[in-house]
């Protein structure tokens, strides 16, 4: 075998001694398993492929389906320059955090600058030469450029924890010295970096045969040394500008928009509520014998600080005085932040924001459009985050359509999709300059194709057994209604006609319509559609979700199929890795795990409700590990969530036009970078806002009063699921309650006719469905807990009730609670935008009934039995603190002997799988 011709004479290294670690194509067996390993690699050896092009046809395979979206890892083998592994697929644990236990440094530091202009390119890669890398060579894309050097990093604890840092460090200072700094990209230099093979054509590679290795190990104290004394003055700087933010808000420099107007009775009662709160924390501290000193009491704590309103620094001062009673093993101030919704002290924005009250600069409504032209020409991706009503689709409409790119905008309905094409139509009437601009409505595929059950049947094949094309393919040569191809498949139809901007639904985005632009339809050839430019209006993340319901035959018969026995963990965790195995397994067996669950029920003859303890709990374990999806029974039926795949070319531009959108949450999903663009836009001098607080949760004497009348109607349709609620179209509602609101969340358009608005921040927000969204966004960030003050019952219990509409269920991950805030806060917004808060002409007030800050300028702040003539007494019981006990149900059983039934379900399982398995491991698993 041929090695590498560098040999370095000065410093006594063969470089054909140099390993790293191979990846090959991800590959999986009959049964679904990812039997893909890490091997060692000599370096040679993968510089040997390169050199003979063992890859080419596979590089320019990928090459062809790269504008589709289509993943490296299925094409490609890669090494992992940076490590030595072998056997372990994944070098992180459950919460992401690398084990450094599973691998060894190589030594490699690997470059990769992606993107470069053709104009750079040959000067870049000249100057390249001169930094003294071991290899070069051109990048898959083609666009790009991998350069790999060789240190004498040692393999040590220390250099493993700050590989990172001492990696950044190199490239930056190696680009900056050839003048190439604005192509230095952070994202590929943590330790398990990725390098795929490359080849095809326009392949270059550059061998440095006068090679001499870097070192690195005798600079490694001085940089650790660095990076402490870096952290240090970050952290002196971030506590430089939270208290210089107390200054100036203490001072009225900046003036607080919720809570700026507290009246001294109002001080008193939070002064009260917060002292209450600090001795719970001491008493359920001692009670529960906590040896850390309260860390989990002090995070659920300072959750209900933040909920009331309290800044991070005002929690701080309040908590400090049960800190010197308990003295805590851990960071006291880390730990609160952590419960601020901060997961890192690096993310001190959010801090601000929050101690500040949601401050925010707001704008006249006639300032705004500038500041979204200026979005709309940022380079990257954007997030323009506009007050509801602000007319930002509209000035985004008329910036496409004078504009030169192609454009993909994607809308949340039908209706929306219409609104958005006729404005389109209108605003290129207007301006004339874009008389040639066209656009095109893109119709679904279910209002559309005449076969859509044999398509769902063949994209689940595609989905099953891995093979691809076989939608393309009936389409094509095999569909009755095509006659190669006519008239009738409007379908494909809507893809020979040429256009500037198309108008799709959400889910086009994720299903990868456009598979047959550039074809024949009617004989004729269709023009291939590349858009510049994304754009995504409003509820981008609702969509971004999929979710899969299996559901037995006979619901009569399987109504009690929610237990399985606890060896179904270990089996299942064994065999499975990857969300899409976990897809496949449960398609294949799904009916095995129904005969099972009906089998293995609990021999306790209690109630049903007491028989909580999921089928699924073992795979959800499971998922912790990839964690992708979420899985929980349902009214007798399996449900999934899952976080969709975008099919849109990685070049185009992402715009989303969202009024509650969230930086962190849609820079998750969708794995890129993305700029927040913010105009809040402030209210007209007629509009008066209001907050309701609720200090208690009462009930009233004056019962006469049409305020109590309504809100007693209200708060009734908040426990009863199928309860109506008073924000309907029905036209008596005006007769009776005159101009008097109630907003269940998003209301309807009659709001902009009111002249009193009512918006209660009680929405029935599904717990369930925000907890798997959670899991299926932030993956094992999302720690598999159940939200605080929600009982152990059966899934349909698992429904928001906050029985005033203002008590605050509270999750104790600060994840969950991220998500449960942007989808409050949306509903909030969207009644705001129904009344037309910001256009409002004519006099209107409106009252928000909640306790936690708002993203508005509030005037007055005033209290609940205030506003509606309360006084103490018949508190109400929500079913929530009726079933409070309810956790306990399955240590009880477990304590009174109840167990599994095993029978014959392992075997089975074993079986249908052919997997290997040991009756000596089984029964371990099982007795445990």
């Amino acid at each position: 075998m041929q090695k590498l011709k560098t040999q370095t004479q000065n410093n006594h290294i063969d470089v054909n001694d140099i390993q790293v670690t191979v990846q090959p194509t991800m590959q999986y067996n009959k049964q679904g398993e990812n039997i893909t390993e890490l091997q060692p690699l000599y370096f040679y050896e993968f510089v040997q492929w390169l050199e003979e092009g063992s890859y080419n046809e596979q590089v320019e395979a990928f090459r062809q389906v790269k504008h589709l979206g289509a993943s490296k890892f299925k094409y490609l083998p890669l090494i992992k320059p940076h490590v030595i592994a072998t056997g372990k697929t994944k070098l992180t644990n459950d919460n992401g955090h690398f084990e450094y236990d599973r691998f060894e440094l190589s030594g490699m530091l690997h470059a990769d600058i992606d993107k470069i202009a053709v104009d750079d390119f040959d000067d870049l890669w000249n100057k390249l030469k001169t930094t003294n890398p071991l290899i070069m060579f051109k990048s898959p894309s083609g666009d790009g450029i991998k350069a790999f050097y060789y240190t004498n990093l040692e393999s040590t604890r220390i250099n493993k924890v700050h590989f990172q840092e001492i990696n950044r460090r190199f490239i930056r200072e190696t680009l900056d010295s050839i003048g190439y700094l604005d192509y230095y990209d952070p994202a590929p230099t943590h330790v398990a970096g990725n390098c795929f093979v490359s080849g095809g054509d326009g392949f270059e590679l550059y061998i440095n045969e006068g090679f001499e290795y870097y070192d690195i190990q005798s600079t490694i104290p001085y940089l650790v040394s660095k990076i402490q004394q870096e952290q240090k003055i970050k952290d002196e700087e971030l506590q430089q500008a939270v208290l210089q933010k107390k200054i100036d808000i203490d001072a009225g420099i900046i003036e607080l928009t919720s809570y700026n107007k507290l009246t001294s009775s109002d001080k008193e009662y939070y002064d009260k509520w917060a002292h209450q709160r600090v001795n719970r924390l001491v008493n359920d501290t001692y009670s529960a014998n906590s040896k850390s000193g309260g860390y989990n009491q002090v995070f659920a704590t300072a959750g209900a600080f933040k909920y009331m309103g309290f800044g991070y620094l005002t929690c701080v001062e309040y908590l400090s005085h049960a800190k010197a009673l308990l003295n805590p093993s851990f960071d006291w101030e880390d730990r609160i932040l952590q419960s601020y919704g901060s997961p890192s002290p690096d993310e001190f924005v959010r801090r601000i924001k929050i101690d500040a009250r949601y401050d925010h600069t707001f704008v006249a409504l006639d300032d705004v459009r500038p500041i979204i032209n200026n979005a709309m020409n940022h380079n990257g991706d954007v997030l323009l985050n506009v007050t509801a009503g602000g007319g930002k689709t509209a000035c985004g409409i008329d910036w496409i359509v004078a504009s030169d790119y192609k454009v993909s905008f994607y809308c949340s309905s039908l209706d929306f999709m219409n609104d958005v094409h006729d404005r389109i139509k209108t605003t290129r009437g207007k301006q004339k300059a874009s008389y040639l601009k066209s656009s095109q409505m893109i119709k679904g595929r279910a209002t559309t194709c005449h076969t859509p059950k044999i398509i769902d049947e063949l994209r689940l094949e595609e989905y099953l057994t891995g093979e691809t094309g076989l939608v393309k393919d009936h389409c094509l040569n095999q569909c009755p209604y095509n006659g190669g191809i006519t008239e009738m498949c409007e379908y494909r139809e809507q893809y020979l006609y040429p256009t500037d901007i198309r108008v799709l639904p959400h889910a086009t985005a994720y299903t990868g319509t456009g598979i047959f632009d550039g074809l024949s339809v009617n004989g004729e050839q269709s023009n291939k559609f590349v858009p510049d430019i994304c754009v995504f209006d409003e509820d981008f993340v609702s969509n971004s979700i999929s979710r899969t319901v299996i559901e037995p035959n006979d619901i009569a018969e399987y109504s009690d199929y929610i237990n399985i026995h606890s060896c179904l963990d270990s089996l299942i965790r064994s065999n499975i890795a990857t969300p899409k195995q976990l897809d496949i397994w449960i398609a294949r067996n799904s009916e095995l795990i129904i005969d099972a669950v009906n089998e293995q029920r609990l021999e306790a003859k209690t109630n049903k409700q007491y028989k909580w303890l999921s089928i699924l709990t073992a795979l959800n374990n499971m998922i912790a590990i990839g964690a992708k999806n979420e899985i929980w029974t349902y009214d007798n039926r399996i449900w999934y969530y899952t976080i969709k795949e975008l099919k849109i070319p990685e070049t185009a531009k992402l715009v989303f036009l969202d009024a509650t959108g969230d930086k962190d949450i849609l820079e998750r999903i969708t794995g890129r970078e993305i700029t927040e663009f913010r105009v809040d836009i402030d209210k007209p001098s007629n509009v008066v806002v209001k907050q309701v607080r609720n200090s208690s949760s009462s009930g009233a004497k004056n019962k006469d009063d049409v305020y109590y009348k309504a809100r007693t109607e209200y708060l009734q349709s908040r426990f009863n699921q199928s309860a109506k609620v008073i924000s309907t179209k029905d036209e008596t509602l005006t007769y009776k309650w005159g101009n008097l609101y109630f907003g269940k969340c998003r209301g309807f358009n009659d709001y902009e006719l009111c002249s009193e608005l009512h918006i209660a921040r009680g929405y029935r927000n599904n717990l369930g469905a925000t907890y798997d969204d959670c899991r299926a966004i932030f993956h094992s960030e999302a720690l598999p807990e159940r939200p605080k003050h929600i009982t152990d019952l059966m899934h349909k219990n698992w429904v928001k009730t906050r029985d005033n509409s203002m008590n605050v269920m509270m999750f104790k991950n600060p994840f969950l609670r991220q998500l449960d805030e942007y989808y409050s806060l949306s509903e909030l917004e969207q009644a705001i935008h129904r009344a037309r808060l910001i256009r409002r002409t004519d006099d209107l007030t409106v009252y928000i009934h909640t306790n936690q800050p708002v993203d508005v300028s509030v005037d007055e702040f005033i209290d609940y039995k205030e506003l509606y003539g309360m006084t103490d007494g018949n508190k109400r019981r929500s079913e929530a603190a009726k079933l409070n006990f309810a956790k306990s149900v399955v240590g009880h059983m477990k304590a009174t002997g109840c167990e599994f039934k095993r029978k014959n379900f392992v075997p089975d399982v074993v079986s249908r799988n052919e997997w290997q398995s040991h009756n000596k491991w089984l029964a371990e698993k099982m007795r445990r």
